[in-house]
């Protein structure tokens, strides 16, 4: 699978972010855009209803935006 890029970001600026509050940015924002194709792409096929599973276990963690993306590799 071909990693997820948008020209002109770097992930490295936002490894420290705490994750939970990535979302509050808003659906423009170029961290939330990465990190919902980051999870969107870790799965073939998605329920409406895993979707918002997904998304709402990332509204509530704890972990950095660092500590998420190890969890992909």
């Amino acid at each position: 699978m071909k990693p997820y890029i948008i020209k002109g970001f770097n992930i490295a600026h936002y490894l420290d972010n705490k994750l939970k509050y990535v979302p509050l940015k808003g659906d423009q924002d170029q961290l939330w855009d990465y990190i919902c194709n980051k999870l969107y792409l870790s799965k073939s096929c998605w329920t409406y209803t895993e979707w918002q599973k997904a998304i709402k276990e990332i509204m509530e963690s704890e972990l950095t935006v660092g500590e998420y993306l190890n969890e992909f590799s």
